[in-house]
């Protein structure tokens, strides 16, 4: 049997020609296909000579099985990475005595597989692709970003600190202490620091902790979680008041991790507050992020503005509540939740 080549045209048509004249064949033909069927026509030599072990009509007639047959999924073995071994390399036939190589590359000539080109490209020479140089590119650039706007809030939080510093030093002066002294070096920078962890819940969102924390349960009874411990300040007179804070709320059909609950207890009174707006802000809270039948909070707290100034009522203890959904409109759920957290 005489040799016989396979030339790929532009327009991705196929034509096989035997050399004895027998003519031409053509047929639709896919990357997938080009990569599956040449290794086996072109590549199947024996001892010196690349003659050909298959039939020109059995080779026509696999090559419309395959078309026919395979799923269109044209870059399936570029996604899988799964290239034929010998698409990689050089391919050596012998025509009259003589050796001719044709390039792996030189088989894709259309430049709508200029990514499968890249590919190869990859395999043949050890280098890497354009697309992933420009995409290691971006993410350098991206990180860069990052790195510098970090640095620029570094900057600017170093800037407050050393402004709240220097207030409390101004504070202390005025007060008739000495500054210089050993108590007092380091307390105008200690207080600041202080200060900002006091009040750290102005930088924190309930959608970042809650991200995921949020799931789906076919549940609908009641979930409290109570006596969580709450430290805040006066915005009156930015004194302390603390005491516990007690929450629950109906699902509808999504719950939250019960870690999360104290945590938007957390970032609401770490603020300048008064415990009315804080219970308000808690119970908003859950309620936009859970959308649940109802939600209820009751928050027990001890006022230092009542108790180290003012009327100095050491005993005096404020309570406040916020009932929204069927908790508002049913007083059957209302004193179920309220006999399970105040015992009343």
């Amino acid at each position: 049997m005489r040799d016989a080549f396979v030339i790929f045209t532009h327009d991705l048509k196929r034509k096989v020609r035997n050399e004895a004249g027998q003519g031409w064949v053509r047929a639709p033909v896919r990357p997938s296909l080009t990569l599956s069927i040449l290794p086996g026509i072109l590549l199947s030599a024996t001892g010196n000579r690349g003659i050909i072990h298959r039939s020109f009509n059995h080779v026509n007639s696999c090559m419309l099985d395959e078309a026919r047959h395979r799923p269109r999924a044209s870059h399936r073995l570029l996604k899988t990475n799964r290239i034929p071994p010998a698409e990689t390399t050089d391919r050596t036939a012998h025509h009259g005595g003589q050796t001719q190589v044709y390039p792996a590359a030189s088989f894709i000539q259309s430049k709508p597989r200029a990514r499968m080109e890249f590919h190869y490209a990859k395999e043949m020479n050890g280098t890497v692709p354009t697309v992933t140089k420009l995409s290691k590119c971006i993410e350098s650039k991206h990180s860069d970003s990052c790195k510098e706007e970090k640095d620029l809030k570094e900057a600017a939080d170093s800037t407050k600190l050393f402004c709240i510093e220097k207030a409390y030093s101004t504070i202390l002066s005025e007060l008739g202490e000495n500054t210089e002294r050993e108590g007092l070096l380091r307390t105008p920078l200690r207080a600041a620091k202080a200060m900002q962890f006091f009040t750290k819940g102005y930088k924190e969102t309930t959608q970042a902790i809650l991200n995921d924390a949020i799931f789906n349960e076919n549940h609908d009874e009641m979930v409290i979680v109570k006596d969580i411990d709450l430290f805040s300040l006066c915005e009156h007179h930015l004194v302390p008041f603390f005491g516990k804070a007690h929450i629950a709320y109906l699902p509808n059909k999504k719950v939250v991790g019960l870690s999360k609950l104290a945590r938007i207890v957390e970032i609401f009174s770490r603020r300048l507050q008064v415990q009315e707006r804080l219970t308000k802000q808690i119970a908003t809270a859950i309620s936009e992020a859970l959308e649940p039948a109802g939600v209820a909070v009751v928050i027990e707290a001890v006022h230092m503005c009542m108790v180290m100034r003012g009327v100095q009522k050491m005993n005096a203890k404020t309570v406040t509540s916020v009932m929204l959904g069927t908790f508002q409109n049913d007083h059957r759920t209302r004193e179920e939740f309220l006999s399970l957290t105040l015992g009343e």
